[in-house]
């Protein structure tokens, strides 16, 4: 068959392109998306929210200080590899970089923590807070 000009050329151009970006969008749905973490629950936007992820062996591995619009916080948590991880919140309204807390040692500032376990006398164990982190996943926690 006789193509007029480049047409198969052209075809030739478009097709490649089209492999190329089928490739490419492939790639980025196998990658995934990098979990997210929404904390909810702020009664106001005063301050910030200060964040701590924990490994299941009980390291820090990453504290973080978020500001709170519309009385939330999320964010991609991209630098956490898939794995277990306990996560806890405090709503620092005062600026004081601490979590406030009365005399008998229980908090006066909103705070929670990931599974959103809430024992009554005691701060909630590692083992409870756990947590299996992973890509195209959100991870909710209520302060209160």
């Amino acid at each position: 068959m006789n193509y007029p000009c480049n047409v198969p050329t052209r075809l030739k151009s478009v097709k490649y392109k089209l492999v190329f970006s089928l490739f490419f969008l492939s790639h980025l749905l196998i990658a995934g998306q990098p979990p997210v973490l929404h904390i909810k629950g702020f009664k106001n936007e005063k301050g910030n929210a200060f964040i701590r992820i924990t490994n299941k062996e009980g390291k820090v591995v990453e504290s973080l200080v978020k500001p709170i619009l519309n009385n939330e916080v999320k964010f991609e948590a991209a630098s956490l590899k898939e794995e277990y991880y306990a996560i806890e919140v405090f709503h620092d309204e005062n600026n004081n970089q601490k979590m406030d807390t009365a005399v008998l040692g229980y908090p006066t500032e909103a705070w929670g923590v990931s599974n959103n376990v809430r024992p009554k006398f005691r701060a909630p164990a590692l083992s409870e807070m756990l947590i299996n982190v992973v890509k195209n996943k959100t991870v909710s926690i209520t302060v209160k």
